[in-house]
């Protein structure tokens, strides 16, 4: 089932990274991702938000620049 979250999350940043607006965010989901101390499901929004975020974010040129909060995430 969708999160929610994840949902909101991704639709705010796929409107405001183009804009140069939230440049933390993606810091913020990766860590959430890769601290132990992080609940399963803080992981798994976290994790769910960035998916959203690749599929529906429209400037390649963003996608780009978050590229190695995508690896980190996925390794």
């Amino acid at each position: 089932m969708p999160s929610t979250a994840a949902q909101c999350v991704a639709y705010i940043a796929c409107a405001e990274l183009p804009e140069g607006s939230w440049p933390e965010m993606m810091t913020v989901l990766t860590t959430n991702v890769t601290n132990p101390n992080s609940t399963e499901m803080l992981k798994e929004s976290s994790l769910e938000a960035v998916g959203y975020i690749c599929q529906d974010i429209v400037c390649s040129s963003v996608l780009f620049a978050v590229t190695q909060y995508i690896l980190i995430v996925c390794l």
